[in-house]
């Protein structure tokens, strides 16, 4: 049997919830406009926040999923950071799979209650477990939905199961037209007529941009030509897979901020 979201959240010792309470100075005198968040358990204060600050308890978070169980949703890992400022829950989806290739994504949930975030819900390829990969999926996921913890929190968490809801229907037509794409003949004239379109090179440029241009050229081309991607090639999938691993794992020209 798979855990349910409250046992996840339970073995994890996120079963806290945050109460707020007024702010003093060190003259016992009222500090208007702020509050400090607290755990019921210990007492302990997890950050001095704005009043206007909504709280979601942690079992509030998780409960966003619990309508996904049916679809097959089951919690993987689950745990505090930061001695319960930030907690976090992994829920592992059915695996699915594009035109042969099968993959597994994961929907993280992201809670805090110091006041330095939102609530964040993204889907992810990879198993969460600990907080380092928690900060770096955060910066990095493409696919995300957050709420600040201001007005009806409650009210946008219903707007996340909605959201969450489209999720099957998008990566289903994704598969769908992985399939019809890896059909397609994408030929070498094609090839250069996107590349030409993607990295267009203005005549005014020095020969040394022009240059880094072509080097990008035969890179994405030999990215085309890669073993794993043998059976696509000439196909408009095997292009688009091409372009992707080119743009996931060759260094930069030059590193920039960007």
């Amino acid at each position: 049997r798979s855990m349910t979201a409250q046992e996840a959240v339970v073995l994890a010792g996120a079963d806290y919830n945050v109460i707020q309470e007024d702010v003093y100075d060190q003259n016992g005198i009222l500090i208007p406009g702020y509050k400090v968040n607290l755990r019921d358990d210990n007492r302990k204060a997890l950050g001095v926040v704005g009043g206007r600050y909504s709280v979601v308890q942690n079992m509030q978070a998780v409960d966003t999923l619990n309508y996904l169980m049916g679809a097959g949703l089951e919690f993987e890992a689950a745990g505090v950071a930061e001695e319960g400022r930030v907690f976090f829950v992994t829920a592992r989806m059915p695996e699915r799979v594009i035109v042969g290739d099968a993959y597994i994504p994961y929907i993280v949930i992201v809670n805090t209650h110091d006041g330095s975030g939102a609530v964040k819900i993204f889907i992810v390829p990879n198993r969460m477990i600990c907080n380092n990969q928690l900060n770096f999926m955060t910066r990095t996921a493409q696919r995300k939905w957050s709420a600040i913890h201001k007005g009806s929190v409650s009210d946008k968490l219903v707007q996340a199961r909605q959201t969450l809801g489209l999720m099957d229907t998008y990566l289903t037509n994704l598969e769908d037209q992985a399939k019809v794409w890896a059909k397609e003949d994408f030929y070498e004239r094609e090839v250069q007529k996107a590349l030409d379109y993607v990295l267009k090179v203005d005549e005014a440029k020095s020969d040394r941009q022009k240059r880094t241009k072509d080097e990008m050229r035969e890179q994405i081309i030999e990215c085309m030509h890669a073993d794993d991607l043998y059976e696509f090639l000439d196909t408009k999938w095997g292009f688009l897979q091409g372009v992707a691993d080119y743009v996931d794992h060759c260094e930069p020209m030059r590193e920039t901020k960007g």
